[in-house]
């Protein structure tokens, strides 16, 4: 490039330049008074803004569970276990008297998922629900919140007038509360249980894997009954 071509590509290398910063200057200026207005935001608070926050989220889902579809109260229920949104307990402890069952069951669920103490008179109640899914599904959350008083409503289940599906449930998710109490109960239960009612109180022994809970499952492991020691096995196995 001779002398004379540089001078000329150097001078429209500026222009450009120039012309870039000058376009960008008025779009400033453009700009600049919309965002100077009362109640704008900036680009940047706009987009945090629009990011909802967890609360925010929980609230939502909260009002679709009084939604007039029954698909979406269940949705909103499935979402709220998935959330374990303690939060929302009270909204799906009053959702447990929805008319639909595959709702209650979906709600006895999530309270199982979040697993908060304030959900067992509900669940309690709904042991005794006419629908043996919601039943069942209570008895699940109770045997996830683990306490002594979850305990103690799964032993009383145990006496109501229901199928053997359901005391098996129930049995599970006693077992599954780990709690000293209601191994004891469970153990008991073992010389006179049938086979498959005594694979149950053992899986639920290995699945609550606590301290009672194992020990009882080693005590049926070293037992005389040699069909008991095989079903101690194959729980310890399955673990």
């Amino acid at each position: 490039m001779d002398a004379r071509s540089q001078i000329r590509w150097e001078k429209s290398r500026r222009w450009v330049v120039f012309g870039g910063a000058l376009v960008g200057f008025m779009t400033v200026l453009a700009v600049a008074p919309i965002l100077a207005a009362p109640g704008a935001s900036s680009p940047a608070t706009v987009a945090v803004q629009a990011q909802p926050t967890e609360a925010a989220i929980v609230g939502a889902l909260q009002g679709l569970l009084a939604d007039s579809v029954a698909s979406v109260r269940l949705a909103a229920a499935d979402a709220l276990g998935d959330r374990a949104a303690t939060a929302a307990v009270p909204a799906l402890v009053a959702a447990m008297a929805d008319t639909r069952s595959q709702v209650r069951e979906e709600v006895a669920e999530s309270l199982g998922q979040i697993a908060d103490p304030a959900a067992i008179p509900v669940l309690a109640q709904a042991l005794s629900d006419q629908s043996r899914s919601v039943a069942e599904a209570a008895a699940r959350a109770l045997g996830r919140i683990r306490t002594a008083d979850s305990a103690a409503r799964l032993e009383d289940a145990l006496l109501l007038p229901r199928d053997e599906r359901f005391r098996q449930a129930v049995i599970r998710a006693l077992g599954a509360t780990g709690q000293a109490s209601a191994v004891e109960v469970l153990e008991g239960f073992l010389p006179l249980a049938d086979r498959r009612l005594r694979e149950s109180i053992l899986e639920s022994f290995a699945d609550a894997g606590t301290g009672p809970a194992l020990a009882a499952l080693l005590r049926a492991a070293a037992s005389p009954d040699a069909s008991l020691r095989l079903s101690a096995a194959q729980a310890l196995a399955g673990n």
